[in-house]
């Protein structure tokens, strides 16, 4: 329960699941462990690096951490396993300083039972309440308490009874166990969304839907018959309880449910996940704007670790609140062929001056494009503005990082089958920028190296970014692609407006200055139309 609330609402961390070429200690103790992939948190007080294995990696964010964390300190490569309990205690003691001194073993004792009572707490304050089940009675007339179900952070020994429902409706209506799961969880969830929204704005009120705090009566196959809060479920006013009530019904109810799911096997989270998005888009529907606040692409998460870990609520650093990425956005806007493409295949490629010159697009080979990137990235010219050059290892990490995440792609770029660019590819929806500007859910955002060119090209660059646009517009879920090229790189800024974009507005960013740019498809096309119009998709060749 810790690390999950930890990697919920701290964010120096990284998901990573690439054994190193380079890194031989980092290397040898991921391959000594049992699980395949790994978070890497990164104490700066400390100087210090934890790298946690991971059992179950969930979509939803609740995972299943492993037994043998590891740590290194400072300029020392080597790696030095831990207890879980050292390594939360040296979390514990990066959050408050070297001032306060936290029993860890204490804290991780009693840390579900406290967090569940701050969490049914925290919808009390001045809110009204609303008394659905007062009536103790009704608890025994076969009711069953979601949270006998399912937890944020519980084992497949704590799911049984859920499975036993679900495999109970499995048989009844003869679907095979993954399709049933999908079907199962659409009707509970449509049945618990209807039955909120009853409150909402017709009596002008947000119920809290916390699992802890409502009870189900089911049917004989299984299915949500009747739904029931507890008497202590309280109630906001609408305006200020939308942000409440999705957080609720999402990292508080639905995301726990699929988790527990998925590590019954009854179906993965990501196929869960898109049947969730139906179920609220059909509510939405039935609803209208009444129900407009659950498409939002960040959730509001209220902080708990504050409240959990003594002292630390009286730093004034700390945090009370903060955003995570609602999953739910991803099935209309996230495009999974963009950020996670199958590797060393050539993807697209154009031909231009007369098919003399070939500009291709694959997917990021690690193994491969390391040692040339590296040759890239310490040239003179590129160190200023892509800042990453030094030793090989570091480069490595780097790029393990970056295919880690599952929001951005490196993609290298082919002049007549050699590697001649990188461009990288985001969403802007989950990068780091996507903090400081209006966002649009359809905007992908790019950066891209251009290494210099054996022979002198006529157009070479703006050949290699027009055809990496062409491919990545090709994509209908891509619908604006950004730019973010540094103010002072007036040579990156001119190259991207001749495919399209245009000057929005400067934007400061915590590492730079940048030219915001935006481009449509429509933009694109408009201008690159003559010379893509002058190249080919193909080669014709007379035989």
């Amino acid at each position: 329960m810790f690390l999950n609330l930890y990697v919920r609402e701290y964010s120096n961390w990284y998901y990573f699941d690439i054994v190193p070429n380079y890194d031989l200690e980092l290397a040898a103790y991921m391959e000594s462990q049992l699980e395949t992939s790994f978070v890497k948190i990164t104490l700066e007080k400390a100087q210090l690096v934890i790298y946690y294995p991971l059992q179950h990696y969930s979509y939803c964010g609740s995972h299943v951490f492993g037994a043998k964390p590891a740590y290194r300190k400072g300029e020392d490569r080597s790696m030095r396993v831990l207890q879980p309990e050292a390594a939360v205690q040296f979390l514990l003691d990066e959050m408050l300083g070297s001032d306060h001194v936290v029993d860890a073993e204490k804290i991780l004792a009693s840390i579900e039972q406290d967090y569940r009572t701050l969490l049914n707490q925290s919808t009390m304050g001045d809110s009204q309440v609303i008394n659905i089940v007062h009536d103790s009675t009704l608890k025994g007339k076969g009711l069953i308490a979601a949270d006998s179900l399912f937890s944020e952070c519980g084992s497949v020994v704590q799911a049984q009874q859920l499975q036993n429902i679900v495999l109970c409706y499995t048989n009844h209506v003869n679907f095979s166990e993954s399709k049933a799961a999908i079907s199962w969880l659409k009707a509970y969830a449509s049945f618990l969304l209807k039955k909120m929204l009853q409150f909402y704005p017709d009596e002008e009120r947000v119920v809290s839907a916390n699992y802890h705090q409502v009870y189900f009566q089911f049917d004989s196959l299984g299915l949500p018959l009747e739904l029931y809060f507890t008497d202590d479920a309280l109630v906001l006013p609408p305006i200020e309880g939308q942000a409440f009530l999705l957080n609720q019904v999402l990292t508080h109810h639905c995301f726990p449910l699929i988790r527990s799911m998925s590590l019954l096997g009854l179906q993965t989270e990501e196929v869960l996940v898109v049947a969730l998005n139906d179920v609220f888009n059909s509510i939405q529907k039935e609803f209208g704007r009444k129900a407009n606040f659950l498409n939002q692409a960040k959730l509001e998460v209220t902080c708990f670790l504050d409240q959990l870990v003594p002292v630390m609520g009286e730093l004034a650093y700390v945090q009370k609140c903060a955003y995570r990425h609602n999953p739910l956005v991803d099935h209309q806007h996230y495009s999974k062929t963009l950020i996670k493409p199958q590797p060393k295949e050539i993807l697209h490629a154009r031909y231009f001056e007369n098919a003399e010159l070939e500009v291709a697009l694959r997917a990021f080979d690690i193994d491969a494009d390391i040692p040339v990137l590296h040759e890239w990235v310490n040239l003179d010219y590129s160190r200023k503005y892509w800042q990453m050059d030094g030793p090989i290892e570091n480069l490595e990490e780097a790029y393990i990082k970056h295919l880690g995440v599952d929001y951005s792609h490196p993609y290298i770029g082919l002049i007549n089958r050699e590697p001649a660019f990188t461009i990288e590819l985001y969403w802007a929806t989950k990068d780091k920028v996507g903090k400081y500007y209006p966002f649009q859910l359809g905007d992908y955002g790019f950066h891209m190296l251009i290494a210099p060119a054996k022979k002198n090209i006529h157009n070479y660059s703006f050949y290699a970014l027009a055809t990496c646009m062409e491919y990545f517009f090709s994509h209908s879920k891509v619908q604006r692609m950004i730019g973010e090229a540094d103010v002072n790189h007036q040579g990156t800024h001119h190259l991207i407006t001749k495919v399209g974009c245009e000057f929005h507005q400067s934007l400061t960013l915590p590492y730079k200055t940048s030219n915001l740019t935006f481009c449509t498809r429509e933009q694109f096309w408009n201008a690159t139309q003559d010379v893509l119009a002058d190249s080919r998709q193909e080669i014709l060749m007379n035989i």
